[in-house]
């Protein structure tokens, strides 16, 4: 618990020196009924993503998640995979506004942005 709230720390004062937008995306269950066939009682924590321009830059921990770009009309204009740097560059002809998802299991974070 201490690790990740060092991580947290770290992660939020690197978002005041580069004068990032932070953005807390809301996690929603893919799946609401867990492994033993009750539902999950406990939301999960929202997750803090840095956005400067087309640049998205996610915390340690979510490497390896899938992240997607979807219109208003509900089609994905863009999917990718965290890369082990955190960083994500989004295609600069994407403008408008958009729902960024964030796929990790059985949670799927989201959030609106403007391009």
């Amino acid at each position: 618990m201490l690790i990740r709230l060092l991580l947290l720390f770290s992660f939020m004062m690197t978002s005041v020196m580069t004068n990032a937008e932070q953005i807390a995306m809301t996690a929603c269950p893919i799946d609401v009924t867990n492994q033993h066939g009750g539902l999950n009682k406990t939301p999960a924590a929202p997750l803090y993503v840095d956005f400067t321009g087309y640049v998205l830059t996610f915390p340690e921990d979510c490497v390896g998640f899938i992240i997607t770009i979807v219109d208003e009309d509900g089609d994905t204009v863009y999917a990718n995979v965290i890369g082990s740097t955190g960083v994500v560059m989004l295609p600069n002809d994407l403008t408008g506004s958009y729902t960024l998802q964030v796929i990790s299991g059985n949670l799927m974070y989201s959030a609106e942005i403007e391009l």
